[in-house]
């Protein structure tokens, strides 16, 4: 991919060749999640915001029996896009909030009442949202 300056990283300057790759990624998720029921969608730019990372997507699931799915779902379709194999222990899905870690882009996907506890829309609430249908 070849940098031009809206690809640059607006924290560090430098070229960001994962952006392009990352917006796709995050919308094939969305996507998958939007088909599986997953509610709530939201794909944040963090790129201003923020140097070791472009996107947030976050999704909330309707049970405990969703999200594992959703997660081994993930795994099993975007799973070569992960920096390693993950290491989710049960408890980490028994928690209700689930970090997949694409390196530019980040997934995290709740339960309702875990995202609502920890609003990461709130927190990085200066974060523009991009349209990912």
């Amino acid at each position: 991919m070849v940098s031009s300056p809206e690809n640059d990283n607006p924290a560090t300057g430098q070229p960001n060749t994962g952006i392009a790759d990352a917006l796709a990624l995050s919308r094939q998720i969305a996507d998958l999640l939007d088909q599986k029921k997953a509610t709530n969608i939201q794909l944040l730019d963090l790129r201003k915001a923020n140097p070791y990372f472009c996107t947030f997507l976050i999704a909330s699931l309707n049970s405990q029996l969703q999200l594992k799915t959703m997660v081994r779902e993930i795994q099993k379709q975007f799973g070569q896009f992960l920096p390693q194999k993950s290491g989710l222990r049960p408890q980490d899905l028994d928690s209700g909030w689930v970090v997949l870690d694409f390196i530019d882009l980040v997934v995290h996907l709740f339960l309702d009442e875990q995202r609502q506890y920890y609003n990461l829309e709130r927190l990085w609430g200066d974060a523009p949202r991009l349209e990912w249908k």
